[in-house]
């Protein structure tokens, strides 16, 4: 399942600034695996523009990230803003027996 969190919606919810929510990512891409965060292609793309309503996202320039759960959960692991810390602990914890 693929959940599509983009670059400034997490940087709202975490309460920092969009490029750096990109700059503790790409020093920490080692952390984000395909199943964290992958980039949309050109017709995800057009189908999600289609199904909001506009005609761009943010006049973006290159095709966008985007985040799993656990990707947005990797995130609040590596931002150190408080809201980060704050949302850390209001993801839920998955545990297996």
């Amino acid at each position: 399942m693929r959940l599509l969190t983009h670059y400034s919606d997490l940087a709202d919810l975490y309460g920092v600034e969009t490029k750096q929510l990109k700059r503790a990512v790409r020093r920490n891409i080692n952390r984000f695996p395909e199943d964290f965060m992958f980039q949309l292609t050109a017709s995800e793309l057009l189908n999600l523009r289609s199904q909001i309503g506009t005609s761009n996202w943010g006049g973006i320039r290159y095709l966008p990230m985007a985040f799993t759960e656990q990707g947005v959960a990797m995130l609040s692991s590596i931002l150190t803003s408080e809201r980060a810390k704050v949302q850390a602990q209001k993801l839920p914890f998955p545990f297996s027996f």
